[in-house]
């Protein structure tokens, strides 16, 4: 959505890539990937429909979550949106959100250091180096 919403078609098409390998490793998500592949930059309302059938059908929706909050994040600080990672603006808002759902009912115990790292990023979002660091390493981080 940031990509697209950004009109960057390199990096919409990049994140698309990266989606639709994890899409088709996720069962039952083969209908959910021909339309995922069908979309385009301008097609919010389906990219909106395709977002919420994958968040359904990953059974993790907290993880689903992260996942697309780090992919964001990680988007906006490279594309120097730093404005994103604002100390108490909306983003952190709803990592904080997300977080909070993790701790409640975590996928897996390899999530310790995930949620370590997610808080890392929301205490020190002021620091665009620091926290870019944090949500590649997050990223890397999280189970396939």
């Amino acid at each position: 959505e940031y990509a697209a919403g950004a009109a960057n078609s390199l990096a919409y098409r990049r994140v698309e890539a990266s989606l639709a390998a994890l899409v088709a490793s996720v069962e039952g998500a083969g209908p959910i990937l021909a339309s995922f592949r069908s979309l385009s930059i301008d097609a919010d309302a389906e990219r909106a429909t395709v977002a919420r059938q994958l968040r359904e059908v990953a059974g993790a929706p907290a993880a689903f979550d992260a996942g697309a909050w780090l992919e964001t994040a990680r988007l906006a600080a490279s594309s120097g949106r730093t404005e994103f990672l604002a100390r108490g603006g909306a983003a952190m808002s709803t990592l904080q959100s997300i977080i909070q759902a993790l701790e409640r009912d975590p996928p897996t115990a390899d999530w310790a250091l995930i949620l370590a790292l997610l808080h890392s990023i929301a205490q020190n979002s002021g620091d665009a180096g620091l926290t870019r660091a944090r949500i590649d390493s997050t990223l890397a981080a999280i189970p396939r």
